[in-house]
C-alpha cells in the first residue's frame, strides 16, 4: 500500500459534506414553511370568500324583501326607479311608495326624471306585480285597462 495517498474521506471532505447537507436541510425546511404558509393563507382566503358570498346572499335576500321597482310604463324594460324600505313591502305599500315617485315627477309615462318637489304630478292607476326574481314591480296602467289580469298580461303574477 502506498503511504503517500491520503485516506478518503478527509476531514475537509467531511466538513464539506456536512455543510452541503446542512444547507439542503435548511432549504427543505424553508420550502416546507413556505408551503404551509401558502396553504394556510389559501384556506383563509377561501374562508373569507365564502363568508363574503354568504353575506352578499343574505344582503340580496334583504334587498328583495325590502325593495320594489316603480316602472314608468307597462313593461319591465321601461324606465324605472328602485325604492328601498326598512319594512317588508306588500303590494299596497309598494304601490304607495311608487305613487310618491309619480307625484314628485321622478316618473312620467315612459321616462324617469329628476324629482321636482315644487309640482304635484298626476298619478296613474298603479298595479303591483311580482317579478320572476320575487321583487315587487309597480306598473302604471291606462284608465281603459282592467285591473284584473293586468299582471298576467305582462307575463307576471299579481303581488301578494
Amino acid at each position: 500500500m502506498n503511504t503517500d495517498t491520503p485516506t478518503w474521506p478527509t476531514q475537509r471532505d467531511l466538513v464539506r459534506v456536512h455543510h452541503r447537507t446542512t444547507q439542503r436541510i435548511h432549504a427543505e425546511t424553508k420550502r416546507r414553511a413556505h408551503v404551509v404558509t401558502a396553504s394556510v393563507a389559501g384556506a383563509i382566503l377561501v374562508s373569507i370568500g365564502a363568508t363574503a358570498g354568504a353575506i352578499v346572499v343574505i344582503a340580496n335576500q334583504d334587498a328583495i324583501k325590502h325593495s320594489t321597482y316603480c316602472y314608468s310604463a307597462d313593461s319591465t324594460a321601461s324606465a324605472s326607479v328602485q325604492a328601498v324600505n326598512n319594512n317588508t313591502l306588500s303590494a299596497a305599500h309598494a304601490t304607495e311608495v311608487c305613487a310618491l315617485f309619480w307625484i314628485n315627477g321622478s316618473l312620467t309615462w315612459g321616462e324617469s326624471h329628476q324629482p321636482d318637489p315644487a309640482v304635484n304630478h298626476a298619478v296613474p292607476a298603479l298595479e303591483a306585480c311580482l317579478r320572476p326574481d320575487e321583487i315587487i314591480g309597480v306598473f302604471p296602467r291606462q284608465d281603459n285597462q282592467a285591473s284584473a289580469g293586468y299582471c298576467e298580461h305582462l307575463g307576471l303574477r299579481p303581488a301578494p
